[in-house]
């Protein structure tokens, strides 16, 4: 991530040459990596590519994303009168994670999601299309944050910064030019053309902001993709734009004079976003065993929790996944049955439910099963364990 726009013009300490100086301000994560440099043209190269290797680390357990980055698909297939819940089951989402926009959902089973809408209903650029029915709103605390930008500089850089609590695995970042500002996005996925829908829907939003502050005539001269497209997306505002395919990121160039405008959101600002400046949004979790606890906490009572379902998840072969299992020094079934009992203690100690609910809710086979699994862990048998909570 690149900032403090525009250039300050300074003078060598041993020559007394004028010369373009800039400070870049680089962030991976919540770590920040502050340097100076004299941008020349070798040296900027350099720049661009270290901030460019280090965004594109795979990340090593499952991302997530949140609910509210489905909401604009959803608009779209109803509008077209595609099946919206079929194309979830097929990816393995459950339809009810999506009723709270800030509620995390696994992002491959979202990546997933997209490329079987977009090969079903066959548009090209399908993702750019949904982006025109994407509020900032739908996108929760995230999206609260960027309507209290002041400038177009602000609201990217806020996206920026803030991105890693809408979603892990994905990135932005800026990258200056003589006289524009490329605004790129990379993904988790090692293939493109899973990504692309999400790629394409990322940049779309981001542009379409752009044309309702800086003006609705305006299109990006140039436009990246790390996928191919089979044909130029048929949208009349992008009839001049070149489309540049199999590049090593996605991106899309604008004007670098729009950093400094005035941001007047596209969006009307609800009540609560006043409410929503003191909140500190919370990071989407990324640690390895920790992601995949979540994952299976999360898709128990869906039964979603094959070994498989969480490879998938996280992107990784199931022979991967275990090996990635082993050196964090536990198995899968140890894991699965760790999240069990904890959920299991959360229900007898907070609520009502018979013992055999809770079982069934744990994706238990029989209540007897669940009781033996119980005792051997804790010592005592799940009534037992209730009545112990009792007042």
């Amino acid at each position: 991530m690149y900032h403090a726009f525009p250039r300050v013009v300074v003078k060598s300490r041993l020559n007394h040459r004028v010369t373009n100086y800039c400070y870049c301000k680089y962030s991976y994560n919540d770590k920040h990596l502050s340097f100076r440099a004299i941008i020349g043209k070798k040296l900027r190269q350099i720049v661009i590519h270290m901030a460019r290797t280090k965004l594109n680390t795979p990340f090593q357990g499952i991302p997530f994303t949140r609910a509210g980055s489905i909401r604009p698909f959803e608009r779209f297939l109803h509008e077209i009168g595609a099946p919206f819940e079929r194309f979830l089951n097929m990816a393995r989402i459950p339809a009810d994670l999506l009723e709270e926009p800030d509620q995390p959902i696994p992002l491959f089973p979202a990546y997933k999601f997209t490329d079987i809408a977009a090969r079903s209903e066959g548009i090209e650029g399908f993702g750019l299309e949904v982006a025109g029915y994407a509020r900032l709103e739908d996108f929760g605390t995230y999206g609260q944050k960027l309507l209290q930008a002041t400038t177009v500089y602000d609201y990217l850089n806020t996206g920026i910064r803030l991105l890693n609590t809408l979603t892990v695995g994905e990135k932005f970042w800026m990258e200056p030019h003589d006289g524009y500002v490329r605004f790129c996005h990379s993904t988790a996925s090692g293939n493109p053309e899973e990504s692309k829908t999400i790629s394409l829907f990322s940049l779309g939003v981001t542009m379409n902001t752009l044309r309702a502050v800086c003006g609705i005539n305006w299109a990006p001269e140039h436009i990246g993709l790390q996928s191919t497209l089979t044909r130029k997306p048929d949208m009349d505002f992008l009839a001049d734009t070149q489309f540049i395919q199999s590049a090593g990121y996605s991106y899309f160039t604008f004007p670098r004079r729009f950093l400094g405008l005035p941001f007047r959101s596209p969006d009307t600002v609800n009540e609560n976003s006043a409410t929503t400046q003191e909140q500190a949004p919370q990071m989407l979790e990324e640690e390895f065993t920790s992601s995949v606890r979540h994952f299976v906490q999360m898709m128990l009572p869906y039964r979603y929790t094959s070994i498989d379902d969480v490879a998938d998840a996280a992107n990784l072969s199931k022979r991967t996944f275990q090996r990635e299992l082993t050196e964090s020094q536990t198995t899968y079934s140890a894991l699965v049955e760790d999240v069990r009992i904890r959920m299991a203690c959360n229900g007898l100690e907070q609520t009502d439910m018979p013992v055999t609910e809770i079982s069934k809710a744990l994706a238990y086979n029989d209540a007897s099963n669940f009781t033996r699994a119980f005792k051997r862990r804790t010592g005592v048998a799940p009534a037992t364990y209730r009545n112990n909570f009792k007042p």
